[in-house]
């Protein structure tokens, strides 16, 4: 199984507003039919990679709220979730 992602050096906000123009469109042709959010496309999506610091080095993982645009406090440790938005990233240990 193929695995999508989106890593981009923009911040959450400008993200939202580029990828909800491009891929916030209805499903179907009747007026009923819900829109899929952007994030469904996406097994994982970082914003503020801050490339090439993100491949090279890393950079503390912070999850993203996706109703305000601000970063939750603290480093991000769980399991990466499903539609979920993180910021900045650590590569894994070697």
């Amino acid at each position: 199984v193929g695995k999508v992602f989106l890593a981009t050096n923009s911040d959450y906000n400008y993200t939202d507003a580029i990828m909800s123009y491009l891929f916030d469109f209805s499903n179907g042709n009747k007026a009923e039919t819900p829109q899929r959010p952007w994030r469904s496309y996406f097994d994982l999506i970082v914003v503020d990679t801050r490339k090439p610091l993100f491949f090279a080095e890393g950079t503390v993982l912070r999850q993203v709220n996706t109703d305000t645009g601000k970063l939750r406090i603290g480093t991000y440790t769980g399991p990466l979730q499903h539609c979920a938005v993180y910021s900045g990233g650590e590569r894994p240990a070697r």
